[in-house]
């Protein structure tokens, strides 16, 4: 937190994003999987380029900003609620079953950040 209050988020976001993708553009290069795209139309790489860098950008903006703004134990909160909300839309739409494990791993997750939550507003 100390170092997003320091820079602009779009600064963390980019240089983010920028690391990671030379990161997998050496993996991809190295396993040969990007010799794969000679076979694609250059109107849909470029569309899937921009359509990748806009994902990535808004999605770490975002999370930088809640980091900056209100701290690690609600973004993690918020973070919780992808897989949690996933779980359940698969359940009911997709009829996929969720393990007692599962439900378990995730109360004591949202248990968790319960009791973080508590002790970042009594401080």
């Amino acid at each position: 937190k100390k170092v997003s209050n320091k820079l602009h988020p779009i600064i963390i976001s980019a240089s983010t994003a920028t690391l990671t993708g030379i990161i997998y553009l050496i993996l991809a290069h190295d396993s040969g999987v990007i010799y794969q795209l000679y076979d694609v139309n250059l109107g849909l790489l470029i569309g899937l380029i921009l359509a990748g860098m806009y994902g990535m950008l808004t999605g770490m903006l975002f999370a930088f900003y809640i980091v900056q703004k209100q701290g690690v134990v609600v973004f993690n909160i918020i973070q919780l609620l992808v897989p949690l909300s996933t779980a359940v839309i698969s359940y009911l739409t997709l009829g996929e079953e969720i393990s007692i494990y599962q439900t378990v791993g995730a109360l004591i997750v949202i248990l968790g950040c319960v009791i973080s939550l508590k002790k970042k507003c009594a401080s």
